[in-house]
């Protein structure tokens, strides 16, 4: 086994046994709360509010998926946008507070391949996140999901989970810079929700809503992954939103391993690397 992949798979079973070590119910509930709230408020606006004939008739010129799949499966994606965002954008902002940053900034290890690390526990945690939420959906809210283009899921998600990775690298090089594991988190979280396509397709967003959407990765993934469970609709389909979301991850990859090499050098320079 290479140096890298142990490193890779050290990390992540460090962390998840030191997750899993202090393992309590009543935090593992309320990682389910945001969602669950969230498509209870759906399912009141469904039928009772709007009436569900009504709704739908005017949802579906926009989505191929009624208005309670459209959330149901919006909220069970989103964990690995809040995983990336609060686990994996935290990395260097916990080893600072642990007082093992230069340890780890002095290591052979790359950081990349360090956060690869990370990065594996952080979707570990969110696929588990991301069944549960399916199935509260399916079964307590009623959503119709029947379906499984499998291969279409599966190129969604890797490209997601990529898209991820370069986020997560530049959140890391904000909450070290600011110091701040709070308000940037729930920045990047309030825009990804409202603008992605979460809570509401895109194309019903003000003009300059969609085009906040159509530069994050997220609202391209929605798209793949709703579509793989719908059987009317191919891989080939999503086409022009697989190349986007591509191009989307490359940028993202490309600026996040520049901003957090420029962050570090900075850092290093002024001798604020482990200052707290």
């Amino acid at each position: 086994m290479s140096q890298q992949l142990r490193v890779i798979l050290s990390t992540a079973k460090y962390n998840l046994i030191a997750f899993y070590r202090i393992f309590s119910p009543t935090s593992f509930a309320l990682r389910f709360f945001l969602p669950i709230m969230t498509m209870a408020t759906a399912w009141i606006l469904y039928h009772v509010i709007f009436g569900s004939e009504n709704l739908k008739e005017t949802f579906s010129a926009y989505s191929s998926v009624d208005y309670l799949t459209f959330i149901i499966i919006s909220q069970a994606v989103f964990v690995y946008m809040y995983a990336c965002i609060f686990q994996l954008g935290r990395t260097f902002y916990w080893e600072r507070m642990g007082g093992t940053i230069e340890p780890l900034f002095l290591s052979p290890v790359s950081r990349k391949i360090f956060m690869l690390g990370h990065l594996s526990y952080a979707i570990f945690n969110a696929s588990i996140d991301f069944v549960i939420i399916l199935i509260a959906g399916i079964i307590v809210f009623g959503g119709k999901i029947g379906y499984l283009n499998f291969y279409t899921a599966i190129i969604g998600f890797l490209l997601l989970i990529i898209s991820l990775f370069g986020v997560g690298l530049v959140i890391n090089g904000i909450t070290l810079s600011l110091r701040d594991r709070t308000n940037t988190a729930n920045i990047l979280t309030s825009i990804f929700f409202i603008f992605s396509g979460t809570i509401a397709p895109v194309e019903m967003l003000p003009p300059w809503g969609q085009v906040i959407g159509s530069i994050l990765p997220l609202t391209y993934a929605l798209h793949i992954i709703r579509g793989s469970f719908t059987p009317s609709v191919s891989t080939s389909g999503f086409t022009i939103e697989i190349i986007c979301l591509c191009f989307i991850s490359f940028i993202s990859l490309i600026v996040g391993i520049i901003f957090l090499n420029r962050i570090e050098s900075t850092l290093k320079k002024h001798g604020e690397l482990t200052v707290f």
